[in-house]
């Protein structure tokens, strides 16, 4: 007698997918927002290690280079948006592929969440990018700063303390 069984997978996204994303955004965030060519070149390298060797985090080496582009170039709209967007990419790539072995896959359903929690962190983010973009340079406004950081400890707070409040989810009743 025998029985014929089929075993249905979710539908997942090779480990190797997200490590290439990771190589892709240090090397293409570094060469497209460093005018120079040496620490393009630098950005690349790092990019093709970070992919082989996401464990290392050699990515985080490439957050440096996009603030030095950012400070040799001058503020612009679009290389903001896209700074914002590269730093959040690496930080959250690297997060994830630096824990999965090489051949794993990741189911879609899993990174649905991640994903959903990238889109509303950059809605945020680049929101007050443009908003800080577009607010005067100069002395005019140095209360600023103070105010800005205890927006940012407030908030700090509130999600330390919603965090403290949620009960772990665990299958044990």
């Amino acid at each position: 007698m025998t029985a014929r069984h089929r075993i249905v997978l979710p539908r997942a996204l090779p480990a190797a997918v997200l490590r290439v994303l990771l190589g892709i955004a240090v090397a293409g965030g570094g060469a497209a927002l460093v005018p120079v060519l040496g620490w393009q070149l630098v950005a690349v390298a790092f990019g093709a290690v970070a992919a082989v060797f996401p464990a290392t985090r050699v990515s985080y080496l490439g957050l440096p280079l996009i603030v030095l582009g950012m400070l040799i170039t001058g503020p612009h709209p679009a290389q903001t948006a896209l700074a914002v967007f590269v730093v959040h990419a690496i930080h959250t790539l690297t997060s994830i592929a630096a824990l999965l072995p090489a051949g794993a896959r990741v189911s879609l359903r899993a990174l649905g969440p991640l994903a959903a929690r990238f889109a509303v962190a950059q809605l945020v983010a680049q929101a007050a990018a443009l908003t800080i973009a577009q607010l005067p340079v100069g002395g005019g406004m140095p209360w600023l700063a103070p105010v800005g950081a205890l927006a940012l400890a407030g908030i700090a707070v509130v999600f330390l303390i919603r965090g403290n409040r949620r009960e772990p989810r665990s299958g044990r009743a």
